[in-house]
């Protein structure tokens, strides 16, 4: 079983004692950081009056920006998938022009490439 630990966070100056697995601890106190970082940026900015006000932009602006790096991640995997079909396609094409089989025979548990 994970070790539990407790870690105080400080956001918009109030103080949170939260448990949490000790391996993950330094993390969440990353992710506090991040988070009252958010919370001044928005009460900087006067888009909020109050501390829920401001706390429910902050949270907003950093959803936005999750859902945002998620679909770049989506589409550069998408684009790997690709580049590594057309790489995997060049080389099928280049062996078949040269007439080259590839066999495959099994040694042990390795399986092992003949050209």
């Amino acid at each position: 079983m994970a070790e539990i630990t407790t870690v105080t966070i400080s956001i918009a100056d109030k103080k949170y004692q939260l448990k949490c697995p000790a391996a993950e601890s330094e993390k969440l106190k990353e992710a506090g950081v991040y988070l009252d970082m958010k919370m001044r940026d928005v009460q900087e900015a006067g888009n909020a009056v109050g501390f829920e006000r401001t706390a429910m932009m902050a949270a907003l602006n950093v959803c936005y920006e999750l859902m945002t790096i998620r679909a770049e991640k989506s589409t550069y995997g998408d684009e790997v998938k690709q580049r590594l079909q057309a790489l995997s396609d060049k080389i099928a094409h280049l062996l078949d022009e040269n007439h080259i089989d590839l066999q495959t025979r099994t040694v042990g548990e390795q399986t092992q490439l003949e050209i």
